[in-house]
């Protein structure tokens, strides 16, 4: 069976999974005839092309998402799977571009034995950018997996960039997941006694104790990021935040929506009110960053007075010349 073969049949398999239902690494390794790294490569491409894969005691689709729910496609649906599966061919970070780019235009290719008018939105190609990838041991996949089937507590090594330094930790491994960047663990960690997440290209080390866990029944990877802007999450602590946008950064941010809990008043000169609830606002002060004096946050008045501080600094710095 080749790559692209092995990578249809695995979509399928993902595509029909009932809510409960996991995939086994081990299985699909037999059922495929590869080793697990390979399967592991097989679940990070998919990955980076958009498909909400991650692990929980077994290989998941978020929100019980579908890939192939029927061959009875629109040509907008086609266009919206054809925009899914888009790599970018300079994509030099990621070590499997070539595969990938070769895996999606045989994906469509098989798509076209089920739908003959799929040639008509073939000239609307439309690209999606999958940002830089940032590579780790597949090894860390396979005892992150073995962790969570066993319900296992590892022994990890993680190197935190924002303090430069490694330390040491009993972590209980609930889910992997992949989002923006790359990859990404969530659990219970004892050094910090809390439920924290972790990016795989900083996990060291793994080593395996002989202590087990038990993961809470009502745990939900949607309902541990509900607080959070992106990524980061600190505790269960709310705050409502408002931010006036302006010019174009008003155009740009009401053209879609960023957060599950936003909200949008528009203004009668063009700028709009921008309203969300966050555990923390410290990811989405880089965010609005990015608009320079385009944004104006109105509440609360911790962060306004965190972006003028930091509006400061920035002025001493090109004062300085």
């Amino acid at each position: 069976m080749d790559t692209t073969e092995r990578i249809i049949k695995l979509l399928q398999k993902l595509s029909s999974l009932s809510e409960k239902d996991r995939l086994s690494a081990t299985e699909l390794s037999k059922d495929f005839g590869v080793s697990r790294r390979t399967i592991y490569r097989d679940i990070t491409d998919l990955g980076l092309s958009g498909i909400p894969v991650y692990f929980d005691n077994g290989i998941r689709v978020l929100n019980n998402f579908k890939i192939f729910p029927s061959f009875e496609f629109t040509s907008r649906e086609l266009l919206a799977l054809l925009t899914l599966m888009e790599v970018p061919e300079k994509q030099e970070s990621y070590p499997y571009i070539k595969e990938v780019n070769s895996i999606r235009e045989k994906l469509l290719s098989s798509i076209l034995r089920y739908r003959s008018d799929y040639s008509d939105i073939m000239g609307n190609r439309v690209e999606m950018n999958v940002r830089s990838y940032y590579p780790f041991e597949q090894e860390i996949f396979a005892l992150l997996e073995e962790g969570m089937e066993k319900r296992q507590t590892l022994v990890m090594e993680y190197y935190s960039m924002e303090r430069n330094d490694i330390t040491e930790r009993k972590y209980n491994p609930y889910v992997v997941f992949f989002r923006k960047h790359g990859w990404y663990t969530v659990g219970y960690c004892h050094l910090r006694k809390d439920i924290r997440n972790f990016k795989l290209d900083r996990i060291k080390s793994l080593n395996f104790t002989e202590e087990t866990y038990e993961m809470p029944e009502n745990f939900s990877l949607e309902e541990y990021f509900s607080g959070s802007w992106e990524l980061f999450k600190t505790g269960d602590k709310k705050t409502d935040i408002k931010v006036k946008f302006s010019g174009s950064a008003a155009r740009i941010v009401k053209s879609g929506k960023r957060h599950h809990s936003q909200k949008i008043e528009e203004l009668s000169d063009g700028s709009i009110i921008y309203s969300v609830t966050l555990g923390d606002w410290k990811e989405f002060s880089i965010w609005l960053g990015s608009f320079g004096s385009n944004v104006e946050v109105l509440a609360p008045e911790e962060l306004r007075d965190y972006m003028i501080r930091e509006a400061e600094k920035l002025l001493r710095i090109y004062n300085r010349s």
